[in-house]
């Protein structure tokens, strides 16, 4: 119902009040009571089941429509209106009486069957909700409205499903399957590769860097070695693969528009840090495979004209060839140094640079070096960094860039 004060008439004029109240109506889904109370006027929805809260509290204050342009939109309105079937509206000693109803109730029991009193009773309860014999609703529907809002959400999310599958399709067609979208200094990866080391802490020590174990045949040093030979699988199998590796050199390296990688010769590992050999963890003199990490498109840079870093080793200054990547191992600190006895490096402490750069090509495996612990000392932890030298490599402890970290101890 539109109350209104009898000295303010109604004016004649398409204000855009109602079609704010119509939208709260519509996208509530059913009709309101007692919905908006103001100073000039109060608005009361009498009618069927729900309770509007509308947001447009002020929409009383500006000036009605007339009569008629309101029961033309209630004729408009009727068939999409989700709740009343049926609507008709009068006019009694300046009030609007607008009824929205779903049957001939109100011509059967008069207008004073409309109102719903503050206290209003629940008859039947959540029983009654779940099926109504008086409208035949069953949770507040007909057959017919779970029929076509069941049609409406399958029509719905088969719709929501074919547009997310085509978006994933061409999403997919922008991806490239063998190059990354961002390489080098566009990707999160950057430019500078780690060093890795082999064989790793179980898998419940994750965190974990340390290679501990005790040697003899009565040792448990035989999960150390089960993990180095599990990575070197892959080694053993490079023939099967042969169509897209081949032998290299410095004379034969690959040339770049080749989709292939150069193989890489584990022959060349000697014979102490082999499987035959346990990588002599049964004889305390354990093996620690290095590796650079995977880079795309990264290539090594040489050092040039004796331009050497101050923490190069003597070693390397000396023998230098800039078409190799070196690697060295040293303890940490002072203590270490003297624990951890002398090294040996297998092939030798150096990869060849043909093996740049990775291309993501089928079969390639990371080129790598051993590194063996000699006689290191029993008992004792030993701290121990590896660093991969290049021009375009930088260390950093803290990140663990161009650098591998890991204890040692053997008992």
């Amino acid at each position: 119902r539109l109350w209104y004060p009898a000295e303010n008439p109604i004016e004649p004029q398409k204000d855009a009040w109602l079609a704010i109240l119509v939208s709260e109506l519509l996208s509530a889904g059913a009709v309101a009571r007692n919905v908006l109370e103001s100073k000039t006027a109060r608005l009361v929805f009498l009618g069927v089941d729900g309770l509007l809260e509308a947001a447009c509290a002020q929409v009383l204050t500006v000036r009605l429509l007339p009569v008629i342009v309101l029961q033309k939109l209630l004729k408009i309105l009727n068939p999409i209106f989700p709740v009343a079937s049926a609507a008709s509206l009068e006019v009694d000693e300046g009030t609007v009486n607008i009824f929205l109803h779903r049957s001939q109730a109100r011509r059967k029991h008069g207008r004073q069957g409309w109102r719903i009193p503050q206290g209003r009773q629940k008859e039947g309860g959540f029983l009654r909700f779940v099926y109504n014999p008086d409208t035949k609703e069953v949770f507040g529907r007909t057959g017919l409205s779970w029929f076509k809002i069941t049609v409406f959400y399958i029509i719905f999310f088969a719709c929501l499903t074919a547009f997310w599958t085509i978006m994933l399709i061409v999403f997919y067609q922008t991806l490239d399957t063998i190059r990354p979208t961002w390489v080098l200094d566009g990707s999160a990866i950057g430019t500078i590769p780690g060093l890795g080391f082999r064989p790793r802490p179980p898998e419940k020590n994750v965190d974990s860097t340390l290679i501990y174990f005790k040697a003899g045949s009565g040792g448990n040093w035989k999960y150390w070695v089960e993990d180095l030979q599990e990575f070197l699988k892959d080694y053993d199998r490079q023939e099967a693969d042969g169509e897209h590796l081949r032998t290299c050199s410095f004379e034969q390296p690959i040339d770049p528009k080749e989709d292939k990688a150069c193989r890489f010769a584990l022959e060349n590992i000697s014979s102490n840090c082999s499987s035959a050999q346990q990588f002599g963890y049964e004889y305390g003199q354990p093996c620690v495979l290095l590796k650079l990490n995977r880079i795309f498109g990264w290539v090594p840079e040489p050092y040039e004209n004796g331009s050497y870093p101050q923490k190069l080793p003597d070693d390397v200054k000396k023998s230098y060839d800039p078409n190799y990547v070196y690697i060295t191992c040293e303890g940490e600190n002072v203590a270490d140094v003297e624990s951890m006895g002398p090294l040996a490096y297998f092939p030798s402490n150096r990869i060849e640079n043909f093996y740049f750069p990775y291309k993501n090509t089928p079969g390639y495996l990371s080129p790598f070096v051993f590194v063996q612990f000699l006689r290191p000392e029993r008992g004792v932890l030993i701290n121990m960094e590896c660093k991969a030298w290049a021009k375009n490599i930088k260390h950093d402890r803290q990140d663990r860039i161009g650098s591998a970290h890991f204890e040692l101890m053997v008992d």
